[in-house]
């Protein structure tokens, strides 16, 4: 073979080689490529399900950016960050620079740094111009990634970071840069903030909602119920509720929520009008709603009617009473009030509590009446009720110069009960007393008395 010949193949393999390998390394770019823009929409994805759906015009633009000769940019703080593309031969501004990096950041979850980055942006006095920076950004489109969607995820990376109260300098600077927000940016802000128990400041974006001349939802008025109740601004929760009770038939939850700000408040007459609001208007009423309201009552001095209330349902509805219901209303009544209750109860096959028959006893003890106290612990034991350290302070309360060899040995008896129950402070105390009782009025000296004290060794010691 000539070697001219030789030389021209030569030639021609090494240029089919390199041929070879320029498509080689070119797939393996196009494929790098199709991957980095694959990752950047997945990001941008998970974005928009993260925050509520008044952000949904939010897309992953950066997957739409030409990549072709991309280099590195370094960011605000001087670093290179694989996040800064922009295409060969473009030109930005560093406010626009940052805002590309804000993007990035927010993009890729790193939410801090997007806060960092947007006081920068704020220290150059450019964060009023975040919609004209958008039009020179490499990283979106100002017709698919608005200024209302960065705002947004500035919102919500500010409240995950427990730094809520930059979603007052936020909105602030939304309203100077005059980018609207819509009820629903509004809305999906309070609840953002109410989910971490921001209350406060979800009632101070409502402020915002309102001042702008926007309604809120009939779902965000109960909700404002609930914020206004939590910070206690009773007078505002009644006036949130006023306004859903006017517009729709609000939600059991409401009307829960109403019912303890007017026992906070001791409005029995609202609570009331309420109560029977909610029974013709609502299925949901139930023994809990009722034992609220006749709390209400008794708090508000209002004992007559509040039982009246619970006669009436347990003649109506008698499902609606309970125990509970009844250990309600027996708060602060007269003995003879206290044993007529106790004998509705018993006549209405309403097994009384342990604290029931204890009140009972207490309202006869206190109107100086030792034997009826002593029949209602009867009363107690027919049911099969023990008495407890309780009962055997509330009896001892009933002892005096009056108290007979018998009633002192009934209180004795209950004492040895509940004597196990007893601190040995408490022990000490109802022992004195029981001695001292019975030294006053001469018992000690009585053969059975001190038969008991032998039966009592531990008494007999004091």
């Amino acid at each position: 073979m000539s070697p001219s010949l030789a030389s021209a193949l030569s030639a021609e393999t090494l240029e089919s080689v390199g041929l070879e390998l320029a498509i080689f390394f070119g797939t393996i770019t196009v494929a790098v490529l199709i991957k980095l823009i694959s990752f950047q929409s997945r990001c941008s994805h998970d974005f928009l399900h993260f925050w509520p759906a008044c952000l949904t015009t939010c897309v992953s633009q950066t997957s739409k950016q030409s990549a072709t000769k991309a280099q590195l940019l370094p960011d605000c703080t001087g670093k290179t960050d694989a996040h800064d593309v922009v295409t060969e031969g473009a030109v930005q501004s560093p406010a626009a620079r940052i805002l590309d990096s804000i993007i990035d950041r927010v993009l890729s979850k790193r939410s801090e740094e997007a806060l960092v980055l947007y006081g920068e942006l704020r220290a150059r006095g450019q964060h009023l111009h975040i919609t004209a920076l958008l039009h020179a950004s490499l990283r979106a489109k100002p017709s698919s990634f608005s200024a209302l969607d960065i705002y947004g995820a500035l919102v919500v990376s500010a409240i995950g970071g427990s730094q809520p109260q930059l979603v007052e300098d936020l909105f602030d600077d939304m309203s100077l840069a005059q980018v609207e927000r819509p009820l629903g940016f509004y809305e999906s802000t309070m609840k953002v903030l109410a989910g971490r128990k921001y209350y406060r400041e979800a009632l101070s974006v409502y402020d915002r909602l309102d001042s702008d001349g926007l309604k809120p939802s009939l779902t965000t008025l109960s909700c404002l119920i609930s914020f206004a109740s939590e910070c206690g601004e009773l007078e505002r929760a009644t006036g949130f509720f006023e306004q859903l009770a006017a517009t729709s038939n609000p939600s059991i939850r409401a009307y829960m929520t109403i019912l303890r700000v007017y026992s906070q408040k001791q409005e029995w007459t609202k609570s009331l009008k309420v109560f029977r609001s909610m029974v013709a208007r609502s299925p949901s009423v139930d023994t809990v709603v009722l034992n609220i309201v006749l709390g209400t009552g008794v708090a508000a001095g209002q004992s007559e009617a509040a039982e009246a209330l619970l006669h009436e349902m347990a003649t109506t509805t008698e499902e609606f009473v309970d125990v509970i219901s009844y250990n309600t209303i027996l708060k602060g009544q007269s003995a003879d009030k206290s044993l007529e209750i106790l004998a509705c109860m018993l006549e209405r096959r309403v097994k009384p509590s342990g604290g029931t028959f204890n009140t009972v006893m207490n309202a006869v003890v206190m109107g100086s009446k030792l034997d009826g106290a002593l029949k209602v612990l009867d009363q107690m034991q027919a049911v099969g009720i023990k008495p407890d350290k309780y009962t055997c302070t509330i009896l001892m309360k009933g002892l005096s110069e009056k108290t007979t060899i018998q009633q002192l040995a009934c209180v004795l008896q209950v004492f040895h009960i509940v004597l196990p129950q007893c601190s040995s402070e408490l022990r000490v105390s109802l022992m004195k007393r029981l001695l001292k009782v019975a030294r006053r009025s001469q018992l000690n000296t009585c053969p059975t008395f001190k038969h008991l004290l032998e039966l009592s060794p531990e008494i007999a010691r004091y």
